[in-house]
């Protein structure tokens, strides 16, 4: 399992190396106004609110798609 583990964490540096090198996903930049009513609804609505505080605990950070990855769209820059 620890060469697993290794394996996986250099594989994810090296992500973040090339993708550093590129610009954000077109994504962000087509589709900014969703993006910015989903982050509103993500940040404001009370139900959300509720079920964020709900499951964040529960939530593991496997393969870099736990709580950490969903918080983490929002802050993608718009070219």
């Amino acid at each position: 399992m620890a060469d697993m583990t290794s394996l996986y964490m250099r594989l994810r540096e090296r992500a973040r190396q090339i993708v550093s090198r590129l610009p954000p996903p077109d994504f962000y930049r087509d589709e900014n106004a969703a993006v910015s009513l989903s982050e509103s609804l993500f940040e404001s609505t009370p139900l959300v609110a509720e079920l964020r505080r709900s499951v964040a605990a529960l939530l593991e950070d496997d393969f870099g798609h736990g709580w950490l990855h969903a918080r983490k769209w929002p802050s993608m820059p718009v070219r």
